[in-house]
């Protein structure tokens, strides 16, 4: 069965059970199985369904560590951060932060979503465009944050 599921499947699987507060009491071989069909399918995710992927994983205790799913999902948010809005940035940099990215990796990661984040915030009216939002909001600083400090090691996570 998990071999046939989509991309956005996997996506909508995964976000349905982080959501359960019994979540974590999941098989975690069937998570494990479905990180790896997430893996083969995830470069059909849109930029935001990565994000919000990226988000489950977390919720659902998989760390880093655990396959290329996360590296892939990671990786796919830093090279598209620019199309993601105010909140899927910050929850981008808490899932970053949540599934414990090493240092090496995640330094730049942050700095890239920081990057975006600034961008964001750009209140001049002659570069934003028909109808953009320009504001960031404190919860995506405070994600921001909270990922910069876990990554960099000066605080241990908490999920």
């Amino acid at each position: 069965l998990v071999a046939s599921l989509s991309d956005c499947d996997i996506a909508t699987a995964l976000m349905g059970v982080a959501k359960l507060q019994e979540g974590r009491s999941i098989d975690q071989a069937l998570i494990a199985s479905i990180c790896c069909r997430g893996a083969e399918v995830a470069g059909g995710l849109h930029t935001s369904q990565a994000a919000w992927t990226l988000w489950s994983l977390a919720k659902l205790g998989v760390s880093w560590d655990a396959g290329p799913f996360a590296h892939l999902l990671g990786e796919k948010i830093v090279a598209s951060s620019s199309e993601l809005p105010d909140q899927e940035l910050g929850v981008a940099a808490w899932a970053l932060a949540a599934c414990r990215v090493p240092r090496e990796h995640g330094n730049s990661m942050i700095k890239a979503l920081w990057h975006v984040a600034r961008a964001l915030s750009i209140n001049d009216d002659e570069d934003a465009p028909a109808g953009a939002d320009r504001k960031l909001s404190w919860r995506t600083v405070g994600h921001l944050l909270f990922a910069e400090r876990n990554i960099s090691g000066r605080v241990r996570p908490r999920v």
